[in-house]
């Protein structure tokens, strides 16, 4: 499907993916252009899916993909944005569903002064598998790109982030950041993390940071000293750690389906 974006002020709109919808999906937000988009998976089957958004100059747009999907769906979603001049793009993604999931983002600074933030939420229980690669080609001058994630894994869950930000020749006075923490709520979760910066131009500005570990213990001897069980007071540390992405949905439905899956994940 193939849908163009021409309002000149913020507008929500939404595409829901189920059984009988599962279809590549191209977005253009047209110049000078506005919109808050929801792509939201709660199919049964098998996804293989790829979602293209084209920023021409001056848009902008606040996009949301959010996996609720059944427990024994394999997903295999493939993202890639391309931002011309002074286009902003803020995306989240919320991988929460599946069986496995590996999530492809890609995006094309192409235009001087383009921007995109990509926050991002993962949690993984059981056997599930959650393999993420997000990279960033910054081709514009003054371009920005952001990227940060926050997950967690119980069971014997597994997650294998990969995150690249690219300098291409021409790309001065760009910034790229990437940041990448994982709390780890089993002894035998697994995570892996490779963060990478390259480069091809000398005038740019790039950082990235990694961790896994366990719950704070001074965090959770405070909350439990507050009449907390050890259950309650790990749920509650996770959700603060995801709250400052959620925060953003903007959607009180989305949120609270969300939360409640996150709730029943967390036990």
């Amino acid at each position: 499907m193939e849908l163009n974006i021409s309002s000149k002020i913020y507008s929500k709109k939404y595409i829901i993916i189920n059984d009988n919808n599962i279809e590549d999906i191209i977005v253009n937000i047209l110049n000078n252009c506005k919109c808050y988009l929801y792509i939201v998976f709660k199919n049964e089957k098998n996804v293989d899916t790829g979602i293209n958004l084209n920023l021409q100059e001056n848009s902008q747009a606040k996009v949301f993909v959010i996996n609720m999907m059944g427990e024994k769906v394999n997903n295999n979603l493939k993202i890639e944005n391309n931002l011309q001049e002074n286009a902003n793009l803020d995306f989240t993604i919320i991988d929460i569903g599946a069986k496995n999931s590996n999530t492809n983002y890609l995006t094309v600074l192409q235009g001087d002064n383009s921007q995109n933030r990509l926050d991002a939420i993962y949690l993984g229980k059981e056997n599930q598998v959650k393999e993420i690669d997000y990279a960033g080609e910054l081709y514009g001058k003054n371009t920005n790109m952001n990227i940060y994630v926050e997950g967690a894994l119980k069971d014997k869950s597994k997650k294998h982030f990969k995150g690249v930000i690219d300098f291409k020749r021409g790309s001065k006075k760009a910034v790229g950041n990437e940041e990448e923490y994982c709390t780890l709520l089993s002894d035998k979760a697994k995570s892996l993390s490779i963060p990478q910066l390259l480069c091809e131009e000398e005038d740019v500005v790039g950082n990235h940071a990694t961790a896994a570990g366990k719950i704070d213990k001074k965090q959770l001897f405070y909350l439990l000293s507050r009449g907390f069980d050890p259950k309650q007071a790990e749920k509650l540390l996770v959700r603060a750690k995801f709250n400052r992405i959620l925060d953003k949905l903007k959607d009180g439905n989305c949120y609270e389906k969300i939360n409640i899956m996150i709730d029943d994940i967390l036990g």
